[in-house]
């Protein structure tokens, strides 16, 4: 079983959700097992979870450690690489994106999770859960006012230099 955790994440199915779902496994020296896409009506949230459902992966005997990728909301951005069933290791864990979609909800920007699994053994189950972390940031200004009596007016708020690019992992 796969489970996917994700801060704010919705509590049921009539809250917004990602729009999608990329999963890679690899093994220990970056050879690709599995991969699976997933689109929002294939995915079930239940108590701030999306559950993937249980999934068989057929391994080979000199795997040890298996790495598990996952990219929510990858239709939400242009990605360089493109991720898809035959993104390395490397280019996920190194991958930028632009042209972020606008008037996405909270959980509809691209997040991305990591997992180990070490010491795997051939017909066994494993349950793995991984935190999914959004790659893009939030700001939060705070102003304060000297004494209670003192008059506090803010004009504007100017914001500059802004990226145009963010790493999906880092």
């Amino acid at each position: 079983d796969l489970g996917v955790a994700m801060s704010r994440a919705p509590e049921d199915e009539t809250a917004d959700k990602p729009t999608d779902i990329q999963l890679w496994v690899f093994d220990q020296t970056g050879e690709k097992v599995f991969y699976k896409a997933l689109n929002e009506t294939s995915l079930s949230v239940s108590n701030g979870f999306i559950t993937i459902a249980e999934q068989e992966i057929p391994i080979k005997a000199n795997v040890k450690d298996l790495h598990f990728h996952v990219v929510l909301n990858s239709q939400n951005a242009a990605f360089t690489p493109t991720l898809d069933e035959n993104t390395s290791e490397s280019s996920i864990q190194g991958a930028t994106f632009t042209s972020l979609h606008t008037n996405l909800t909270d959980n509809q920007v691209p997040m991305y999770g990591y997992a180990v699994k070490e010491n795997i053994s051939l017909n066994n189950r494993y349950a793995i859960s991984i935190d999914a972390t959004r790659a893009v940031g939030k700001l939060d200004l705070y102003f304060t006012k000297t004494s209670a009596d003192t008059y506090l007016k803010i004009n504007s708020i100017k914001l500059e230099h802004v990226p145009e690019k963010g790493y999906l992992a880092s």
